[in-house]
C-alpha cells in the first residue's frame, strides 16, 4: 500500500531535441543522493526514479502519475478534528495550522495548496489529542499512504495521511503556540516527502518547547528544493515527448 509512519520550457527542441532533453534529466534524476537523502523520504526518492525509467521506457502516462505524487499537484484536501477540544484548544489548534500552512506558503509559493475541506472530502485528516504528548513523547504522529495504480487505459494516483497532533507536553503542561505550529508544518512536511531528520534546529527534526522552528534549515531547503526541480524537469520531459508525438 506504500503506507509509512513519520514522528513530528523550450517548445522548439523537436523529436531529437526532446529525446536529448530526456536523456538528460532522466540521468539528473537520480542525482538525488548523498547529503539529500537524510532529509527525503525513501519513498519519494524511490518514486522519482520509478517516474524516470518509466518517462526513458515510454510510459508517460504512469511517469505523470507519480510526478503528481513527488511534486503534490493539485490542492491538498485536508479535515480538521478538533471536535473533543475545549474553545480555547480548538482556537489554538486551528491558528496552528493556518500558521503552518503559511510558512509552507512562503516556501513554496503556489506550487502546493492546502485547502481545509469537511472530513468526508479530506485526503489528508489532522486531529488533535486532548490528553498528553502523542505515544506520551511526540509532539505529532502520521501515517500516509502513497499510491500508484492502473485505471483502465491510463494511470492513478492517491496521496492521503492520517495526522495525530499534541496540544500537551509529556509533563502535562501546554505546548507553546510556536511549539504547535512547528508539530503541524512538521507534518505537513511529511505529506511533501521530508523525512525526520533527528537534528535540533531542523523544521523536521524534534519540537522542543521553548526552542521552536519556523522555516526550513538550508540544508532541508537544499533537498527539498532538488526533489522538487528534478521532478518539475522530468514534467517538463514528459510534455515535451507528448508534443512530439503530436507532430
Amino acid at each position: 500500500m506504500g503506507a509509512a509512519k513519520g514522528c513530528v520550457m523550450n517548445l522548439g527542441l523537436g523529436r531529437l531535441g526532446a529525446a536529448v532533453s530526456m536523456c538528460a534529466v532522466v540521468a539528473t534524476c537520480l542525482a538525488v543522493s548523498g547529503a539529500h537523502l537524510r532529509y527525503l523520504q525513501p519513498k519519494m526518492v524511490a518514486e522519482l526514479a520509478k517516474a524516470a525509467s518509466q518517462v526513458e521506457a515510454g510510459s508517460l502516462e504512469e511517469a505523470d502519475a507519480r510526478l503528481d505524487l513527488v511534486l503534490v499537484r493539485g490542492k491538498v484536501n485536508i479535515s480538521l478534528d478538533t471536535a473533543r477540544l475545549t474553545i480555547a484548544e480548538r482556537v489554538a489548534a486551528e491558528k496552528a495550522f493556518a500558521d503552518a500552512v503559511d510558512m509552507w506558503r512562503q516556501e513554496l509559493g503556489d506550487d502546493v495548496t492546502f485547502q481545509v475541506v469537511p472530513q468526508e472530502m479530506a485526503q489528508v485528516r489532522f486531529r488533535w489529542s486532548d490528553g498528553q504528548a502523542v505515544g506520551g513523547r511526540c509532539a505529532g504522529h502520521a501515517v500516509w499512504s502513497r499510491q500508484v495504480w492502473r485505471a483502465g487505459e491510463g494511470f492513478r494516483s492517491d496521496l492521503s495521511a492520517d495526522v495525530e497532533l499534541a496540544l500537551y507536553g509529556s509533563d502535562g503542561g501546554n505546548l507553546p503556540q510556536e511549539s504547535l505550529v512547528q508539530a503541524a508544518a512538521h507534518e505537513l512536511g511529511h505529506i511533501l516527502g521530508m523525512d525526520d531528520t533527528g537534528r535540533r534546529g531542523d523544521l523536521m527534526g524534534p519540537v522542543r518547547p521553548g526552542r521552536p522552528v519556523s522555516q526550513l534549515s538550508s540544508h532541508e531547503r537544499e533537498a527539498l528544493d532538488a526533489l522538487r526541480s528534478e521532478g518539475k524537469e522530468l514534467a517538463q520531459v514528459c510534455l515535451l515527448q507528448r508534443l512530439s508525438m503530436s507532430w
